[in-house]
């Protein structure tokens, strides 16, 4: 009897895949956090997961961008603590846009990834800022653009090593 396969077994749902990206991610996490997290630059710590959710919406459509995103966000939080709640919601929103590349089908994935990462983390740090005036006593403008941007500036430094490992896990782990 033949079966056809199911829209859950396609490419997008190989459990290697998703299995690559989440050590992809426990990696660039363990270097930003516990290595380059250690020495902070225009005061402020690098935080690549934005990019990080952008590059795999970009390499796996909105969907499947959104509920990375989600599960990031939701796993980041619960580990970490220091993002909020916030970060779940905002995963997936980056996921939704940056999967919008992926309809596109562009030949060369570095490009739209690199720019959608840029904009995901320019977004956080938009959010951040304003988080930051509203709900912290004393805080200038200045003070939260100065470090919100610094921020933004090093996670880009370092989502640009991040992004060929994303490519590499999306090349060799898929099925077919």
């Amino acid at each position: 009897m033949y079966r056809a396969k199911s829209s859950l077994y396609d490419q997008r749902s190989n459990v290697f895949l998703w299995l690559g990206y989440a050590a992809a991610l426990l990696l660039v996490l363990l270097i930003t956090r516990e290595g380059f997290g250690r020495f902070p630059l225009w005061g402020s710590v690098p935080d690549c997961v934005p990019a990080v959710i952008a590059f795999v919406a970009v390499l796996e459509g909105r969907f499947f961008g959104s509920v990375y995103g989600i599960g990031v966000g939701l796993w980041v939080t619960l580990l970490h603590g220091g993002h909020g709640a916030g970060l779940i919601l905002l995963g997936a929103l980056i996921g939704m846009v940056a999967g919008g590349w992926y309809e596109r089908k562009p030949r060369r994935l570095f490009g739209p990834c690199m720019m959608s990462g840029a904009l995901a983390l320019v977004t956080a740090a938009v959010v951040r800022s304003l988080a930051a005036l509203c709900f912290a006593p004393g805080a200038t403008l200045s003070a939260v653009v100065r470090i919100a941007g610094g921020e933004a500036l090093y996670s880009l430094l370092l989502a640009l090593p991040a992004c060929p490992l994303f490519l590499f896990v999306h090349r060799h782990m898929r099925n077919g």
